[in-house]
């Protein structure tokens, strides 16, 4: 708060007039119920204001006051500073508003008045200090479940063999071994599978490089090449199967004959 603000709250007489120009300035919702943080915020702030009005303060030391207590409460909440941390930052920060040392602090607060801030605090604040961690610190709920060891959904260990059924040393590096070999051979297999599939994959490449390769013009004489020499080789096809008929006619009309 600034002291322009002090002095827009000083100007009402009513503590709830000045409880809700207060809530207003601070952006609090008035209309909280008095359990809630925002509503403890604001009347722990009210009181501090009317504290200062009785002690006579002027709207830049009220300000001052409003700014160190505020400050302190939210750092002690943020931080769940313990009762002694808490006060050391609250003498800290009253003595940057009580000694003028500029631009380290401003003797804003004199001597009497940082010794009356100081007992009222005690006896209000700091009285009350862990009511106030508890109203103000988030709370979790940790949810434990227990599971008996009895459940039926409990893995049962496999039972041993018998020492009089157990394996020898040698019996058990022979297995040992064999198991090797195998797992070598089927390493061995996997990687003639992949080698055969790369050789494929690069004759395909190969052959369809070769195929791009070849001009259109080669590709269209070949084709007319076949073409021009297709009725030739069916008329010779055509020949040879006439022949080879004439033979076997000759044949079955000589054994007719007989």
């Amino acid at each position: 708060m600034e002291g322009k603000q002090v002095v827009e709250v000083a100007q009402y007489s009513s503590l709830s007039d000045r409880r809700r120009c207060l809530a207003s300035i601070l952006g609090f919702d008035e209309k909280t119920g008095s359990g809630s943080t925002e509503s403890i915020a604001l009347d722990l702030l009210l009181h501090l204001f009317q504290f200062c009005t009785q002690a006579g303060l002027e709207p830049s030391q009220t300000s001052a006051v409003l700014k160190i207590v505020k400050a302190t409460h939210e750092r002690s909440v943020l931080e769940r500073l313990t009762p002694e941390r808490s006060f050391a930052y609250f003498k800290s920060l009253l003595l940057g508003y009580s000694v003028q040392r500029p631009p380290f602090s401003a003797g804003i607060l004199p001597l009497e008045h940082v010794k009356l801030l100081t007992e009222h605090v005690i006896r209000t604040y700091f009285k009350h200090y862990k009511l106030y961690q508890y109203a103000f610190t988030q709370r979790c709920t940790l949810t434990i479940a227990c599971t008996s060891l009895l459940d039926d959904g409990l893995e049962e260990a496999p039972l041993l063999q018998p020492l009089a059924e157990a394996m020898s040393q040698v019996e058990w590096d022979l297995k040992l071994e064999e198991a090797r070999k195998e797992a070598e051979e089927r390493e061995n297999q996997l990687r003639a599978e992949k080698q055969a599939a790369d050789e494929r994959a690069r004759q395909e490449e190969i052959e369809a490089a070769y195929r791009a390769a070849i001009p259109d013009e080669v590709t269209e004489k070949v084709r007319l090449a076949l073409e021009q020499q297709l009725p030739e080789l069916r008329g010779q096809l055509e020949k040879k199967m006439q022949e080879r008929e004439q033979a076997l006619l000759a044949k079955l009309a000589a054994l007719q004959v007989h």
